[in-house]
């Protein structure tokens, strides 16, 4: 037996460690050495996070179940499934993003799993040893909040790491004739797991002095008595995974968005174009969130019953986090879309008339049309950079925020003074000059920087 192999035999699970630091180059090597595990299609879907901080370590040892061994070891990773830097790939190239199926979600399962394998592979290899934390995911929300993980990261399992500070005998693995199977799938196995019951229950009584007496099949049933971790499945689809199909339900689609807050005449030539005086202080306003459409190319249906549709392209902020009053713009937003803020315009004239308030003329279905998010350049880029709409290949719509009367960050302050902002919400920053009716086989393609970020058709 080779000294490779000899050493992944020796496997233990170390939960006590010596005082003694893991040093910089050692999690190097670790880390490195991760970096090189299989991976499926060259997705590389993780991410590490390597913990030292005390604090920090004792308040993940909370949030996986009080588990001292996390506070306690030297150093404290944190593996995850991490599909960011492909979201950017998809911005880069203009193509749709979508890693709501169980195969993505299992592609980046495994890629964080043969990381950590590496990892303790590595660890023990220079004489560390280390213990797999699944407790990670007890309170994945919170953890998330902890290390900062957006969007499409999430926390897979926990890896402590140190010099071992105790020498327990290896726990007995199921035999080899009940894991592998030669040609065909061995369904008799029910003779080799009461050996191996047998066999844990003598480690457990050696290994407790007679405290205690389990064996695997009493663990077995126990753990599936009942789901585990049942919370997952609402994380995860909060983290934009596990969504419906393209089409089923759209507003899986837009799964964290909060409030809508808009903003009307906020370029001085739009308003002098619908013969409005411009405004002296933001005019906000909101629409629902049943009011979302994405577009992706797809056909959306208006209320063309209702009199006149008018296009409004924006550019759209999309809250990171909650928003805390000293926050400011640049803290709290890294992505941004193009909407159009669709009115019915003589529903809209008439609810002005009479002093009404505007809902029925921009809450209806579809009436908030988006892009898929892509990254915030920052304010002072942004107002350089043009945003258009084209209908039917013609331009009719192009404007810089350089123009807005009320900068995106006065934007954000005031709506955070007069309403607050919680992550998820979007802002609606107002639209350019050549606002124009929208009629059935329209088609319209949004566009920031002279790259097309969405288009839709008008359904007959």
């Amino acid at each position: 037996m080779n000294e490779i192999i000899k050493g992944m035999s020796a496997h233990r699970s170390i939960r006590a460690y010596q005082s003694e630091n893991v040093t910089k180059e050692q999690i190097q090597m670790i880390t490195n050495a991760a970096r090189w595990a299989s991976t499926s299609n060259h997705v590389q879907a993780y991410s590490i996070l390597s913990i030292q901080s005390k604090q920090t370590k004792q308040t993940l040892a909370e949030l996986t179940g009080g588990q001292k061994w996390v506070e306690e070891c030297p150093v404290f990773f944190v593996l995850c499934a991490d599909y960011t830097r492909q979201r950017y790939a998809s911005e880069k190239h203009g193509v749709s993003f979508d890693v709501g199926g169980a195969e993505q979600l299992l592609v980046a399962a495994v890629d964080v799993a043969l990381v950590a394998q590496n990892m303790l592979l590595a660890a023990e290899s220079i004489n560390l040893g280390g213990v797999m934390i699944g407790g990670i995911r007890n309170q994945p929300k919170e953890v998330s909040e902890l290390l900062g993980l957006p969007d499409y990261v999430f926390p897979v399992m926990g890896l402590a790491i140190g010099a071992p500070g105790q020498d327990i005998p290896q726990k007995p693995r199921l035999p080899e004739q009940a894991v592998v199977h030669e040609e065909v799938y061995n369904t008799s196995q029910q003779e080799l797991i009461d050996t191996y019951d047998a066999e844990i229950e003598g480690y457990y009584l050696e290994r407790t002095n007679g405290n205690r007496s389990s064996t695997w099949t009493e663990l077995m049933a126990q753990y599936t008595s009942v789901r585990k971790r049942a919370h997952m499945d609402h994380y995860l689809k909060e983290k934009g995974f596990l969504q419906s199909e393209k089409g089923e339900n759209e507003m899986n689609r837009f799964t964290g968005i909060g409030d809508i807050y808009c903003v009307g005449r906020n370029y001085a030539e739009h308003a002098k174009e619908l013969g409005n005086d411009v405004p002296k202080q933001p005019l906000l306003f909101t629409k629902p969130r049943s009011s979302l459409a994405l577009a992706d190319g797809q056909q959306l249906a208006f209320p063309h019953n209702k009199g006149s549709i008018h296009y409004e392209i924006e550019l759209v902020l999309k809250i990171d986090r909650d928003v805390n009053q000293e926050d400011k713009l640049v803290d709290v937003v890294s992505e941004v879309a193009l909407g159009l803020d669709l009115t019915l315009r003589e529903v809209q004239d008439t609810l002005k008339k009479k002093g009404h308030p505007w809902l029925r003329a921009k809450g209806f279905p579809n009436a908030a049309v988006l892009t898929p998010f892509f990254a915030f350049t920052g304010e002072e880029a942004c107002q350089t950079i043009p945003f258009q709409l084209e209908k039917n290949g013609e331009l009719v719509q192009e404007g810089y925020t350089s123009q807005m009367i009320f900068s995106l960050s006065a934007l954000f302050e005031e709506v955070k003074r007069e309403f607050g902002l919680r992550k998820g919400d979007l802002l609606f920053t107002g639209t350019p000059k050549g606002v124009g009716e929208l009629k059935q086989g329209d088609h319209f393609s949004l566009y920031f920087n002279h790259e097309e970020k969405g288009s839709f058709t008008v359904s007959e």
